[in-house]
């Protein structure tokens, strides 16, 4: 792991990380890993790298902001494992909520791992009708929670990531 890699050699050397950095190359490896070892080593390394962090570089008056932040990429990595871009499995994010809450990195009342539960003890749907766009009848006054847990992930997955990716395309003039 080339992100792994570059951490121990920075911490090794005594020098500061630049943590924008390897947060976005971590992003990036996460996006391309292709098992679910390298995913895990992945996210232990976010939080070991996001422990640091905040113990060394965030002030108490940034601390709520900075924490926010990090909760909100740390789902983003375990959405993106679940399945494609606002489209998780809900067996998929169950068992990735409940491998993290064995490791440590989860409470078990976690938002997200009470969004998975309440999403698996509803019955599948046809894969013609998905809960994203599934018609509420008129009837209806509230949403149901699998509706309520579409809803919020697309609201997380449309928040930048915490360390925003620097642009890599020139400007054409």
């Amino acid at each position: 792991m080339d992100v792994l890699e570059k951490f121990q050699s920075t911490i090794a050397a005594g020098a500061s990380p630049d943590w924008p950095q390897l947060c976005r190359e971590l992003d990036a490896e996460h996006a391309t890993a292709q098992s679910t070892e390298v995913r895990e080593q992945l996210l232990a390394l976010f939080c070991v790298m996001m422990d640091m962090v905040e113990r060394i570089e965030i002030s108490a008056t940034a601390m709520a902001t900075f924490r926010t932040g990090r909760c909100h990429h740390y789902q983003r990595l375990l959405l993106r494992e679940a399945g494609p871009a606002g489209r998780p499995s809900r067996k998929a994010l169950l068992d990735i909520t409940a491998r993290e809450v064995l490791c440590g990195r989860m409470t078990p009342d976690d938002a997200l791992r009470l969004m998975a539960d309440a999403g698996v003890a509803r019955p599948a749907l046809p894969k013609a009708i998905t809960p994203a766009r599934m018609p509420l009848p008129q009837a209806q006054v509230g949403i149901g929670r699998w509706q309520q847990f579409c809803y919020s992930l697309a609201v997380l997955l449309s928040r930048p990531p915490i360390f925003p990716r620097k642009a890599t395309h020139k400007r054409m003039v």
